[in-house]
């Protein structure tokens, strides 16, 4: 069951890099979307959220997890 979240996770997410910018954002029931931003400086939530990878949605690496 595991395997198979992981793959449906997968899946999902290939879904969502291949969605347009333009699009109409959609929801998803069941999963937590995250957004991994990799190389900020600092260790305060300010830092990230005054660098403009973060200000300009660009992250490095998006999922989606079955669980949280």
């Amino acid at each position: 069951m595991k395997r198979h979240l992981t793959t449906l996770s997968a899946l999902l997410a290939a879904c969502m890099f291949s969605a347009s910018t333009n699009a109409a954002l959609q929801l998803v029931t069941g999963f937590v979307k995250r957004e991994v931003f990799l190389n900020i400086p600092g260790a305060a939530v300010t830092d990230l959220a005054g660098n403009a990878k973060f200000t300009g949605n660009q992250p490095d690496a998006v999922s989606l997890l079955g669980s949280f």
